[in-house]
């Protein structure tokens, strides 16, 4: 009997010693910066956007450069209307749908998507980064750019 309870004794120190080890393996694996980023310079990023997906790895790289290189190459309008695109993100996305990357990127998106048969596959018309605590767009930030004034006067309506 005494043997039995001496071999379960050994059971539970072994399983709390290996239980041990890996929370200490979890706790260092997550300080380490993923693989992906651990070759990039601090402040760079690599981004490879396709029609539908954005795959990028950046380490400590500005929000802001990242969204201004993400709306040349898709041609996407992107308003910056708040000061959090200033901030410096480390992250890791891989074949991510574009909209769903953006919203992994900056945390106060709004997306207006394009309707209509000549939509682009990707559906998404124009992108706004909103100010913090603010989760969605007003009608007046909804409004077209203002061109010039223009001033018609027909007087035969006179």
């Amino acid at each position: 009997m005494q043997l039995q309870s001496c071999s379960r004794m050994k059971v539970y120190v072994a399983s709390f010693i290996l239980g041990g080890l890996i929370l200490a393996d979890l706790a260092v694996a997550q300080s380490v910066p993923s693989q992906a980023t651990a070759f990039l310079a601090p402040g760079t990023f690599r981004l490879t956007v396709t029609e539908r997906d954005l795959s990028l790895d950046a380490y400590e790289a500005s929000l802001a450069t990242i969204l201004t290189e993400i709306e040349q190459r898709t041609k996407i309008p992107i308003v910056m209307m708040s000061s959090a695109v200033d901030e410096r993100i480390t992250i890791h996305l891989s074949q991510i749908p574009l909209d769903k990357a953006l919203k992994q990127l900056a945390p106060n998106v709004a997306i207006a998507t394009a309707k209509g048969p000549n939509a682009p596959p990707h559906r998404i018309a124009k992108v706004y980064v909103l100010p913090k605590g603010q989760s969605q767009l007003t009608q007046l930030d909804e409004r077209p750019a203002a061109g010039p004034f223009q001033f018609t006067f027909d007087p035969s309506q006179y």
